[in-house]
């Protein structure tokens, strides 16, 4: 982005200002944009999610954490039973056996049904991976209908086998999900309704107390995002364009979301943050006005406009 402003504007190092600073450091990736008011370029930082920015993808990854939390506490406190459901992919392997949901005793391996849950991949994992967001859609619809007050967050994580000997995965998209609702979640009805929409039967089912377990759901569920954005290119895709008949290849999944009840929005958490930012920037004008020095950090009010009515 740098490079090709450089270009644009027939400019070079020396004429741009210094790397806009982040709460993490500054952008490595900053985006340059000229304001024609002052003929001058201006950067911003690049809020991307990938590795490639180190300081933004901390922030970021901060921030869906934040909205994650602030969901898991609204939800624990109001009194509604909160899960942490997983879903995975089919499996690959003919007539496996069905895993067992209620991590009982297993007996014999011959007492197990045959799942036949890898018949719900026809076409391959990339077709599939194109269709995982349609699936989860048939599988919460379902959950809501069962389940009054269903509210849900979201994460996506690919499966790029890392924990295997053989350190390779097949980077199927596999879903991380924090669940409110009113009553608890049967494993046996939702291990059902997940292999209805074309799901694994691997399916995990955890309850989460309030106290310490509501952060570590939420950060287990937030900790994918620059994962997710690291490894798109990585992750076999085939979605069909009904509309044109097309066969995309390039991954369009998000890596993240929530429902409307479960907490708040990133746009209202942003709102807040920048409005107490402004706030602790109207405490440092008025401080230097009456000659003041308070132990803050500058550079947070340098980085922020003053806001209308701010002295």
């Amino acid at each position: 982005r740098v490079y090709r402003a450089l270009r644009e504007y027939g400019l070079v190092h020396a004429d741009l200002p210094p790397s806009p600073l982040t709460p993490d450091g500054p952008c490595q990736q900053p985006m340059v944009l000229w304001n024609r008011w002052e003929n001058r370029p201006v950067l911003l930082p690049c809020r991307q999610a990938g590795s490639k920015c180190q300081a933004c993808s901390a922030g970021r990854r901060r921030e869906v954490r934040r909205v994650a939390h602030t969901g898991v506490l609204t939800q624990l406190r109001s009194g509604r039973v909160l899960t942490l459901l997983t879903v995975l992919a089919p499996g690959e392997t003919p007539e496996h056996l069905r895993w067992d949901v209620l991590w009982t005793p297993r007996g014999p391996r011959n007492e197990r049904p045959v799942c036949g849950c890898e018949k719900s991949m026809p076409d391959g994992l990339a077709a599939w991976n194109g269709t995982a967001g349609e699936r989860w859609n048939h599988l919460r619809t379902a959950l809501a209908r069962e389940y009054p007050g269903f509210e849900f967050f979201r994460g996506v994580e690919p499966q790029d086998g890392k924990r295997r000997l053989s350190g390779k995965g097949r980077m199927a998209l596999h879903f991380h999900v924090l669940v409110s609702s009113d009553a608890p979640l049967d494993p046996v009805v939702v291990q059902r309704f997940a292999m209805a929409a074309g799901f694994g039967c691997n399916v995990r089912v955890d309850r989460i107390e309030d106290g310490p377990d509501g952060m570590r759901a939420a950060a287990y569920a937030t900790k994918y995002v620059t994962k997710c954005a690291d490894t798109r290119a990585e992750i076999p895709w085939e979605k069909l364009d009904k509309t044109t008949g097309e066969i995309k290849g390039k991954p369009t999944y998000r890596a993240w979301s929530q429902s409307q009840g479960f907490g708040c929005r990133m746009k209202e958490h942003r709102a807040a943050v920048l409005a107490q930012r402004r706030r602790y920037a109207a405490r440092l004008r008025a401080a230097a006005a009456d000659g003041l020095v308070l132990d803050v950090q500058p550079a947070i009010a340098d980085e922020l406009p003053p806001a209308a009515g701010d002295p």
